[in-house]
């Protein structure tokens, strides 16, 4: 399967001839490192540029650059309920940066990983 994001990554080919692909988002990265490391119940915080693909490179060859911030939360395996409360955290989170940022956040996007939450 194709990571989140790759499909609207921004790419080029450096002077050593490596092709470059910049973050189209932080969670990906963070995730598979998570994976392979055996990382348990953790919490991570990040602001970084995230780049994407422009909509037509013929025009505007450059990235589209927007800054991303990041919550992660890495529940325990096997503690019923886990999940949701770790995605609740970050909504809560969400809410108050909202609440204390008011405008200055516009435009925002959120993305939601549990169907619960979603639902609700």
């Amino acid at each position: 399967a194709a990571a989140a994001g790759a499909d609207r990554a921004a790419s080029f080919v450096d002077r050593a001839g490596n092709v470059v692909v910049l973050p189209a988002e932080l969670t990906s990265g963070f995730a598979r490192f998570a994976a392979r490391a055996g990382l348990g119940p953790v919490r991570r915080y990040a602001v970084a540029p995230c780049f994407a693909r422009a909509a037509d490179p013929a025009v505007s060859p450059c990235p589209k650059e927007h800054l991303e911030a990041a919550f992660d939360v890495l529940a325990a395996d096997g503690e019923p309920g886990a999940a949701v409360a770790a995605e609740a955290q970050v909504v809560e989170l969400a809410c108050r940066a909202v609440a204390l940022g008011g405008a200055a956040l516009a435009p925002a996007a959120a993305r939601l990983g549990h169907g619960r939450l979603a639902a609700a």
